[in-house]
């Protein structure tokens, strides 16, 4: 279950080695990414996912980093922030256990479009590019899935995301 991973993420999170079969469908369970395949489906994707402890105050993601990883919250909080120069951060967002974050760099492959840190201690779920892909490949069905999903997120943030800038032009 452990795949390499970015060196400058690894150094910054604690590895967790011992997730058994159980506890890896338990926890894929209760995000709102994987909470809709089968266990057959689970089975397929849990070998490939990295769970990871972060301590408060780690900046898990750095804006402008390549790093092309879906990070899933499986407990704790974390704040998006974007930097938009000196003394200009803004905070943008509050992820809580069950949500994703870095799925545009995940399919698009382009620098992270803002900083994430952990707000709280946290639990969370790492499935690499690599990994990903790999899935779609071998498993084109669940691939499919796992893309409708992320299609389904994307669409519902640039949703929202149009809400607050027409209210802003307002």
């Amino acid at each position: 279950m452990t795949h390499s991973v970015v060196p400058d993420i690894e150094a910054r999170l604690n590895l967790e080695e011992d997730n058994s079969k159980e506890e890896m469908q338990n926890l894929l369970g209760k995000t709102d990414f994987f909470s809709n395949l089968t266990a057959e489906e689970i089975e397929i994707v849990a070998p490939r996912i990295n769970v990871y402890m972060a301590k408060k105050g780690i900046k898990i993601f750095k804006q402008n980093e390549r790093n092309t990883w879906l990070c899933i919250l499986t407990a704790g909080k974390l704040l998006v922030i974007k930097h938009d120069g000196p003394g200009k951060d803004q905070d943008i967002a509050v992820i809580t256990p069950g949500k994703c974050i870095g799925e545009m760099s995940l399919i698009d492959g382009e620098p992270l479009s803002a900083t994430v840190i952990a707000a709280e201690d946290c639990k969370i779920l790492l499935i690499s590019s690599e990994s990903f892909k790999k899935i779609i490949k071998d498993h084109p069905e669940l691939g499919n899935k796992l893309l409708c999903k992320i299609a389904l997120m994307l669409t519902s943030r640039l949703r929202n995301t149009t809400t607050l800038l027409a209210r802003q032009l307002s």
